[in-house]
């Protein structure tokens, strides 16, 4: 879809978005890390799942676990050794699908000079392999990940993303698309617009007839 410069005053009119905070995980990307098995470990996934659950996640997500850590945990769990545990980690994020109208959502925002970051509940995996492989800095100057800022809170990492963007940036000035409901209901209560994200076919649809999405987060 074309786009000139003058986009940009039309996601401000009437006190609109000024600015858009996308989500990564099931928002960029679409689908979830460790699912493409090493030939080591046919059986990957759910083993994965076994060693990293809910809890070993946001311990990792807030940093106070290293990729070294459930490098080494895996190694033990699986009976493999680290460096293959590390490699199959690695290539596993180097292989991730993106949503591609996502993706060229975040490009025509920047081509019409709209501030944007990408705020996410991550690891520093996330920071150390995905964010350099899929050059995510040059779309988003801005990136706003849990484990470097010790927070899960999502509404509290966003308003973090804002004062980056602009210290006098008020948070309902900013549209934040992410895939959680929970996420998405938050960000409103706290006085921001979301758009809940429930896959590509249906973003694609919602953006050919709201190309900025600027409809009120009641409408969505």
């Amino acid at each position: 879809m074309a786009v000139n410069r003058s986009d940009r005053s039309a996601l401000a009119r009437r006190g609109e978005t000024r600015c858009v905070l996308f989500d990564f995980g099931d928002t960029i990307a679409r689908e979830p890390f460790f699912i493409h098995p090493p030939p080591e470990c046919p059986d990957w996934a759910n083993r994965v799942a076994e060693v990293i659950g809910p809890a070993t996640a946001d311990r990792w997500s807030l940093g106070e676990l290293t990729w070294d850590d459930l490098t080494a945990a895996l190694s033990t769990k699986l009976g493999l050794d680290s460096q293959v545990v590390h490699r199959a980690m690695e290539d596993d994020c180097r292989n991730l699908r993106l949503n591609a109208a996502v993706v060229d959502f975040a490009r025509r925002l920047a081509i019409a000079r709209v501030p944007t970051a990408l705020v996410t509940v991550n690891s520093d995996i996330f920071s150390l392999v995905i964010a350099p492989h899929y050059r995510l800095h040059e779309l988003f100057p801005i990136v706003v990940a849990s484990w470097e800022e010790r927070l899960l809170d999502k509404t509290e990492l966003c308003r973090r993303a804002l004062r980056r963007i602009d210290s006098r940036m008020p948070i309902s000035a900013a549209l934040l698309i992410d895939n959680i409901a929970e996420n998405v209901e938050a960000f409103r209560h706290a006085g921001g617009r979301a758009y809940h994200f429930r896959g590509e076919a249906r973003f694609i649809a919602d953006l050919e007839r709201d190309p900025w999405l600027k409809r009120s987060p009641t409408d969505r």
